[in-house]
Order: C-alpha cells, then structure tokens, then sequence
C-alpha cells in the first residue's frame, strides 16, 4: 500500500471494466485518478466512487482536439502528472450477428481441418471489411495512443519524470483470424511505445 502516494494517474476508459479497476487499485495504492472516458457522466461518477481528488473528465480518445482540451483542463487543476494509463479501446465492433456467424464458421473450418477433408468454410473478414470500421479501430486504439501520450508528454517534460502505460494485446503480436484492424492497432501500439520509451528516456 502507498506506491502511489503523492502521484497523479490519468486512465483513459476508466469509468468501467479494466480501466476501473486500475483507478480502484491505484486509488488504494494512494495516487489521485483522473478518470477518462467517452462520456463525462460515467467519468465523474467513477471519479466520484474513486473519492479524494479523483476527476471525471470525458473525452473521445481519437479526437486530437478533445483530448488537447481534456489534457489542458487536467494540467490547470493539478499542474503535474505522473501517469497516464493509454487503456480505452474497442474490441468487439461487429453486429450480433455477423460475430455469431463468424463463430460459427471458425467452428467449421476447424472441423474440416480436424477431419483431414478439404477447406471449404473461410472467415474472409478483410476482404469485406468496410473503411469505417478499419479506420474507428485503428483510431481509438492507435491515434488515441498517440494522441494522449503527446499531450502527457508536455507535461511531464519539465518534471523529468513520468510514466506512461499503453495497453497491448497478444493479438498484436500472434495475430487472430476475423480481427485484422483491431490486430494492426495493437502491433501499433506495441511499435509506437517502443520508439517513444527511447525518445523520452532521458528525460526519466
């Protein structure tokens, strides 16, 4: 307990799931949470649950301008940081029942495999994968990245010292049939972190 005394932590997509749980554990570890997400509503009332300092602020990640606005109001209240967590993200971005299908044919085409028979069943998800859809993934996952860790940097500079934590994903680096955009933007992320950790590591 206190690891995280004195500090101040932003989560991205911390009003629910993973990104709650940080907040509750870092909270219990004595830092001050800002709570980020879509809606300004569920990020306040986690950043309420959160108690002390904590913060709500509500920001779309892959929106350049709403997260310079949403750093700019953080760097006012508090005038440091010292962690920033890049963990909202989508993941599931298909109908219900295009995912069922798509089940259901990995099911099949394991099947055939397993039975020594010819392939017949394919997932064919990125010869049909629509631009909105490759672009909203690789958006929030990879442009938020980007976008927040920029912003995170000017204040942390001068201090000399930070941390910033970017959610990976074995998907990134194993690949998975029927995610090819949520995949690319992970193998991104993992890239970007990489160049930016020997950019900034002088600075501490």
């Amino acid at each position: 307990m206190g690891r995280l005394e004195g500090k101040v932590a932003l989560i991205t997509g911390g009003a629910s799931g993973l990104g709650a749980q940080m907040g509750r554990r870092f909270t219990e570890e004595g830092a001050t949470v800002i709570v980020n997400d879509l809606r300004a509503s569920d990020a306040e009332a986690m950043a309420a649950e959160l108690g002390g300092d904590s913060m709500g602020v509500g920001f779309d990640v892959s929106d350049s301008a709403a997260v310079q606005a949403g750093f700019k109001a953080v760097a006012e209240r508090f005038e440091r940081l010292d962690i920033l967590v890049n963990n909202a993200g989508i993941g599931v971005d298909a109908p219900a029942e295009e995912r069922a299908e798509r089940a259901q044919k990995t099911f099949q085409q394991i099947a055939e495999m397993k039975a020594g028979d010819p392939v017949e069943t394919f997932i064919d998800v990125t010869m049909y994968m629509p631009d909105d859809r490759w672009r909203r993934m690789l958006a929030v996952h990879l442009d938020g990245t980007f976008y927040c860790t920029r912003e995170a940097l000017k204040v942390m500079a001068p201090q000399m010292s930070g941390s910033i934590i970017s959610m990976g994903s074995i998907m990134g680096t194993a690949g998975g049939a029927g995610s090819p955009h949520y995949c690319a933007a992970k193998a991104g992320i993992l890239g970007f972190t990489r160049a930016v950790a020997r950019e900034v590591v002088a600075r501490g």
